[in-house]
């Protein structure tokens, strides 16, 4: 068996074990991430139709305050409900979800009793758009070479990576992209300037082994922090 026709062969299956066929109009792989250093989540959408071509895909952020303590998950919802939308918007009858996610489905047939935030606007959300389209779901194992999975995956990543300044809703500034070697050499420049003076020290939280703190002040004291991540990790 080639690899293309496993390819094809995963999008077709509508269960895990390949037993029955998909007959939706389309098929859409749905994934969200969270970056530790950047406030917001990142969305995945890969859409098929029904001959398995590739018809649209979508990477894209959200940075909803009430969604923030969800993480990932807010971004998996954001891309399910991203992905229905497209579909009634271009007149599709149908759409079959491939998650990997398993609150996407639970909470959406009501398998799951939504209680945060984030689940009761989506469950909210897909009573509204299965009055207009008949949505199906079924789940795909995260990290499993499954050509389209992996693909939201990395779209739902992308979608953070690419932002090289995000403001957040706290009012402090991420920007991404920033060697140490970089920081270092400012650092040095403020402090032979003597108007700013710089002290840094490791974070004492669980990650203490990955971020920096900087502090900057002023001549009258007046304190400015900035955070130096490391490395980047994903979730």
């Amino acid at each position: 068996m080639t690899k293309k026709f496993y390819a094809v062969k995963q999008w077709l299956d509508n269960t895990e074990n390949g037993e029955s066929i998909n007959t939706n109009d389309l098929i859409a792989y749905v994934d969200g991430s969270k970056l530790n250093n950047i406030e917001g989540y990142g969305s995945g959408v890969v859409i098929l139709d029904s001959k398995g071509s590739l018809v649209y895909k979508k990477s894209f952020k959200g940075d909803q305050k009430k969604y923030l303590d969800s993480k990932q998950i807010a971004g998996e919802t954001n891309a399910t409900l991203h992905a229905v939308g497209w579909a009634i918007a271009n007149k599709y009858n149908s759409i079959l979800i491939k998650y990997d996610y398993i609150g996407i489905e639970n909470w959406a047939t009501g398998s799951w009793k939504a209680n945060k935030k984030v689940a009761i606007d989506y469950k909210n959300k897909i009573n509204e758009l299965k009055e207009k389209i008949k949505i199906e779901f079924s789940k795909v194992k995260a990290h499993s070479n499954n050509e389209f999975n992996d693909m939201a995956d990395m779209l739902a990543k992308s979608a953070l990576e690419d932002d090289k300044h995000t403001e957040n809703s706290n009012g402090s500034h991420s920007l991404r992209g920033i060697e140490n070697e970089d920081l270092q050499a400012l650092i040095k420049i403020i402090n032979e300037d003597k108007k700013l003076r710089v002290e840094s020290f490791e974070d004492s939280d669980d990650n203490s082994e990955n971020k920096i703190i900087y502090k900057f002040y002023d001549k009258d004291n007046n304190c400015a922090t900035v955070t130096y991540f490391k490395k980047i990790c994903y979730v």
